[in-house]
């Protein structure tokens, strides 16, 4: 696991400036790869690549990036993993190519050397790749599937810069790194931009499954798809026959992603998805398998480490348990937004980062449970979904809601649920259901006037519309599974991950994402995974005898931050100082935030996420005016 960093100008630097410039970049990446720290110059076409080094398989200096091939035709810096290595390595090797290290990075290489960019649909892994191949005079940009490892990158009048972070790219000092509000609607609703956008200009994230063809001269970039996972057709199979096959891959998927050259871990929470990581790795794993479970001083009374103690003593792992205690919310909110670069509102970044942290480097690798809950159905709105036949009751339901029950939270959020449900098009049904806003609360209210009429026409739901058009002959709960994901995983659950554990120089792999559990899940009806009274009813069936009962049926837990109840004190007063002054001023409407706080604080309504992403918001945006002024400082001159 690693950071990586590419720069390539459309005209000529001095040689001194092109490595200042990139060596600048794997400076802002040093979290990322503390264990090495490489930079490739090519002073001829004024284009360099940067590498920071996180060592997990081949601790050698043979391992080192940025790579080139034995010809020298194909530079790469690369960060992830490819869990096939071994066989791809050997079909290579049959090829004629020769290796010079023992891990997975020269294999992607030479794969690229070899295949093309037909490569990419060769590897099982998380990845994001940089490649300047000079047979073809272009430049490559790639990332994983699923959008497990992110890829930044911004084209402009002066070049090219692409990079793990968007930090790296303001620290080459060459591209102008400003705020844009576009897609700021869309961040009100979901708490983080979805797809290419950012909220700055220019700047864009690479599509998961995507890679890029950047020309050496001109600099055009094509766009191109390589797995969708919209294009995998359904299949007719028995549930006899899934309930088979998942387990057999799942467990294929743990076992392969224990290959690492240190130590790994499992983040154990007691729930279904780590369980079944742990019980399956402990199979498998040739050493003692290391479980974390940690108790936090915020997130309210749970049994989860009293359940993840048993797990580990069945499976026999070397347990720790830690605690961890929130001592100033204020400094480790603005940590993660250096981590994130921009506001993130999924607040389980906190205890992540935490975690990490409390490892203190003992455990570089661990495994955990993201995506089962995506991709086999573990959330209440697949139930809500499959229960399509009674949408025709919604609008009398809406009414008897309206007319009959107390103004409370859990009746706006009724009200929400049901407006979406009986929604005509299918992205402004699914859309509200992963937003505590009802499209009828305006979220714009919370904004000034004038930056409010910038951006009233903008569409907060244009992501699923366009996730939606290609999606149109799926029922509706395969809509939503498939909808999650493309969107709300890659965007928000695994953007949470990579940061808050990258900035602790720790690697987390999710072999629930693994690339042929997710294709053969896809492709199974959605009545095989979810119905209205069971969620992750497929999974729970495979895993039925490999973890225990009490597992499989409790209840659904999760890292609850109280955000509610932060922001009925000291941080609710943050933020409307904030707003009042300063780079903030008409940013919101300061009478708007001052409504809100009081009716949250009276317990009128629950407006705790709002005033969590306006707080988000808030403090993103005086950390991009620090980011202008280090820009403005650090400007290299081009000559």
């Amino acid at each position: 696991m690693c950071g990586i960093n590419g720069i390539l100008l459309r005209s000529a630097i001095t040689p001194a400036g092109l490595r200042r410039a990139i060596n600048a970049m794997n400076g802002a990446l040093a979290h990322r790869g503390p264990d090495g720290d490489g930079i490739w110059v090519d002073e001829t076409s004024s284009a360099a690549f940067g590498h920071r080094r996180l060592s997990i398989i081949d601790l050698s200096a043979a391992a080192a990036q940025p790579m080139q091939t034995d010809d020298g035709s194909v530079v790469m810096v690369f960060n992830g993993e490819i869990y096939n290595f071994s066989v791809l390595r050997s079909e290579l090797r049959q090829k004629g190519y020769r290796f010079r290290s023992r891990g997975d990075s020269e294999v992607a290489l030479n794969a690229f050397h070899c295949w093309g960019t037909a490569a990419f649909s060769r590897l099982n892994g998380m990845f994001a790749m940089g490649l300047l191949d000079r047979r073809n005079q272009k430049v490559v940009l790639v990332r994983d599937r699923l959008g497990i490892k992110p890829l930044h990158y911004l084209v402009d009048h002066k070049g090219l810069y692409f990079s793990s972070e968007i930090k790296a790219i303001n620290a080459a000092g060459m591209a102008e790194i400003e705020p844009s509000f576009d897609r700021l609607h869309e961040f009100l609703y979901f708490g983080n931009t979805l797809g290419e956008a950012t909220l700055f200009k220019g700047v864009k994230r690479l599509l998961p499954g995507h890679f890029l063809e950047i020309d050496l001269h001109s600099l055009a970039v094509a766009d191109h798809c390589y797995w969708s996972a919209s294009d995998i057709a359904e299949r007719s199979v028995s549930q006899r026959e899934a309930v088979a096959s998942v387990r057999t891959l799942v467990e294929l998927a743990i076992k392969r992603q224990l290959v690492s050259d240190v130590p790994v871990g499992v983040f154990l929470s007691g729930g279904i998805d780590s369980t079944s990581v742990v019980a399956f790795a402990s199979r498998h794993y040739p050493g003692k398998l290391r479980t974390y479970t940690v108790g936090f001083d915020y997130v309210g009374d749970r049994d989860e480490v009293t359940k993840a103690r048993d797990v580990a003593a069945r499976f026999g792992t070397e347990h720790h348990e830690l605690q961890v205690t929130l001592t100033d919310a204020m400094e480790l909110i603005h940590r993660l937004i250096t981590a994130h670069d921009m506001p993130f509102s999924d607040a389980a970044n906190l205890p992540l980062y935490q975690l990490c942290k409390a490892l203190g480097g003992e455990t570089k690798v661990v495994l955990q449970g993201d995506g089962g809950d995506e991709l086999f159905g573990g959330y209440n709105r697949y139930q809500l979904m499959s229960a399509w036949a009674l949408r025709s009751l919604a609008p009398l339901a809406s009414l008897i809601n309206d007319l009959m029950l107390p103004r409370s939270a859990e009746t706006y959020a009724r009200r929400r649920i049901l407006g979406a449900l009986r929604q005509a098009e299918a992205a402004a049904r699914r859309a509200p259901l992963l937003t505590v806003k009802n499209p009828a609360d305006d979220p714009l209210s919370v904004l000034h006037p004038d930056l409010r009429a910038k951006i009233a026409c903008s569409d907060p739901f244009r992501r699923y519309r366009e996730v939606a058009a290609r999606l149109k002959d799926r029922d509706p709960v395969q809509m939503m599974l498939l909808a999650d994901l493309q969107i709300i995983l890659p965007d928000i659950f695994l953007e949470k991950v990579d940061r808050s554990t990258m900035a602790q120089s720790v690697e987390v792999r999710v072999p629930y994402l693994d690339h042929e559990l997710v294709d053969y899940v896809i492709s199974l009806p959605s009545r095989l995974k979810v119905s209205w009274r069971h969620k992750k009813m497929l999974l729970r069936k495979a895993l039925r005898g490999v973890v225990q009962d009490e597992i499989l049926d409790g209840p659904k837990v999760g890292f609850g931050v109280p955000v509610s109840a932060w922001m009925r004190g000291r941080l609710a007063d943050h933020l409307l100082d904030g707003a009042g002054g300063g780079r903030a001023i008409g940013l919101f409407d300061r009478p708007a935030l001052v409504k809100l706080v009081l009716e949250h604080r009276g317990r009128r309504r629950d407006h705790g996420f709002m005033l969590w992403k306006c707080l988000q918001l808030l403090l993103w945006f005086e950390h991009a005016g620090s980011l202008r002024a280090e820009f403005d400082k650090r400007q290299l001159v081009l000559t």
